[in-house]
């Protein structure tokens, strides 16, 4: 919902994120799915979407920096990605083992 607030300028940016989010829920849901397969295969899936979310970060903290986005959303939204990717590592130390 918040993507249709950026400027017609920054498409670009807002098309990376659309991609990103499509691609980190792809990840987790191959993970899911896969979840008969062999450790390493899920694993695979979620270091994707640990990539996939830093992406996602990364974007934001470029408009951030623009002043498209607002400091108090992107730390808002920049710590729930974290507590997402520390999730994500959490997972694939279990898998490890």
């Amino acid at each position: 919902v918040y993507l249709d607030n950026i400027p017609k300028k920054k498409r670009i940016e807002k098309d990376f994120l659309l991609k990103y989010i499509d691609d980190s829920l792809k990840a987790v849901h191959f993970y899911v799915v896969n979840k008969n397969s062999s450790n390493n295969v899920k694993i695979k899936y979620l270091k994707e979407a640990v990539i996939y979310i830093s992406m996602i970060d990364f974007h934001l903290e470029v408009l951030s920096r623009e002043g498209i986005l607002g400091k108090n959303k992107y730390n808002y939204f920049s710590l729930k990605l974290e507590e997402v990717r520390k999730l994500c590592y959490g997972v694939i130390e279990f898998e490890k083992e």
